[in-house]
């Protein structure tokens, strides 16, 4: 199962690294290529944070019963810079895509 979870991470890692590449590629847009490297920066801080906190986790504290409520804490904020990251890489993304070509 873990073996499945890392696979998972990496996955979403490879997907999120081309995209904000593409979107830097792709797009004039400086908004556009700050908020896919910020996104992505987001995302992989979060990644990292809840990868500390599980092995923190699985050393000092017995299945999460006996954590201190900044453990949590610190769980809930690794979460949504994660989300955080991967919607302003969607927002970005989509906001490239949507750009239209000037005619005349």
């Amino acid at each position: 199962m873990t073996s499945l979870i890392v696979l998972a991470i990496l996955a979403a890692i490879l997907v999120m690294y081309f995209t904000v590449v593409l979107v830097w590629s792709r797009s004039p847009k400086r908004w556009a290529r700050i908020a896919a490297v910020t996104g992505g920066s987001s995302v992989a801080v979060g990644i990292a944070l809840y990868f500390v906190l599980s092995l923190i986790g699985l050393t000092y504290y017995d299945e999460g019963a006996d954590s201190p409520a900044w453990f949590d804490a610190l769980g809930v904020l690794a979460l949504v810079l994660a989300g955080g990251g991967l919607l302003t890489i969607v927002w970005s993304a989509l906001g490239s895509a949507r750009r239209t070509p000037r005619q005349g």
